[in-house]
């Protein structure tokens, strides 16, 4: 019985570093993953609130565009229906 025992720590031995080599190499991929993932977020905090080409930069162009144009459409309809009604009553008074 001696001599199994050297051959059984030497088996468990060899299992242990075989498992801390698969956690280590585990621990590293985690380690990369998190840097490929912070550097995502990153790309992705920059794409939305950078203030000149960001996401919000750009909606406020949006919505700045609309009121803009939303002005001028009511306008546009104000001068033409002043001109029908212009028009109406021209003719109403011949």
């Amino acid at each position: 019985m001696p001599s199994s025992e050297p051959l059984n720590l030497y088996e468990l031995a060899t299992r242990v570093q075989f498992l801390e080599e698969k956690i280590m190499g585990g621990i590293e991929h985690l380690k990369e993953s998190h840097i490929a993932l912070q550097d995502d977020v990153t790309h992705i905090k920059e794409a939305v609130y950078e203030p000149d080409k960001g996401l919000y930069a750009r909606l406020k162009v949006v919505e700045n565009t609309r009121k803009s144009d939303s002005k001028v459409i009511w306008l546009i309809f104000s001068g033409i229906c002043g001109s029908g009604i212009t028009v109406l009553f021209s003719y109403l008074m011949k």
